[in-house]
């Protein structure tokens, strides 16, 4: 069958599981893929429904072990960049298939911030709109100096006298409403040390 984020379920008929769920605390992406980085491990569990199941035990594995393992205990570990499924499997003789999407990327160690929009350091305020707004994109590289697997995520905090002038769009757009200089620092998500500012 077709795998789907966090609980895509497989029914056989007459067992005494209705269906199940696999869940786990991690954060999550846009396409609800589960977050992990290389080297990191998480706890994921299986919740299984009617609660007076007889047997609640189920059995682990993973579709792609280059990218997750995972023990008989639902801990996985993050072996390499990709998109991987945890799926467990009731021990009493169902059919059921939990499964959630994994999605494990490579740890960041540089960041470097491309800024558009913006002339010599100025952005110029009037019509028309579009040349009011300028943009931030973070790029986090690697150790080998490539971004193939990094998460591009950062956030964005101001400083200054003119933190006014301008407002935040969202997704590093910003959009300059009054005169004035700023400070704009990115800092990669997670990752406090890795941080550069625009003024």
């Amino acid at each position: 069958g077709t795998l789907f984020p966090y609980t895509t379920l497989f029914r056989s008929i007459g067992t005494s599981v209705d269906y199940l769920t696999v869940n786990s605390t991690l954060e999550s992406d846009s396409e609800n893929n589960y977050l992990l980085q290389k080297g990191e491990t998480a706890k994921f569990w299986a919740e299984i429904y009617p609660a007076d199941a007889t047997i609640k035990t189920v059995k682990w594995y993973s579709n792609d072990e280059n990218v997750i393992k995972v023990d008989e205990e639902g801990n996985v570990t993050a072996i390499d960049s990709g998109i991987a499924a945890i799926c467990a499997i009731p021990m009493d003789g169902t059919h059921f298939v939990g499964v959630a999407l994994v999605r494990v990327t490579r740890p960041a160690t540089a960041l470097d911030v491309e800024v558009s929009g913006v002339n010599e350091g100025k952005v110029a305020l009037g019509a028309p709109e579009e040349d009011c707004i300028f943009t931030l994109s973070p790029v986090l590289t690697a150790e080998d100096g490539t971004t193939d697997g990094v998460l591009q995520n950062a956030e964005y905090s101001l400083s200054g006298k003119g933190v006014k002038s301008v407002i935040y769009l969202g997704e590093g757009k910003f959009k300059a409403v009054a005169p004035g200089t700023l400070t704009i620092t990115t800092t990669a998500k997670g990752k406090p040390s890795l941080k550069k500012s625009v003024t």
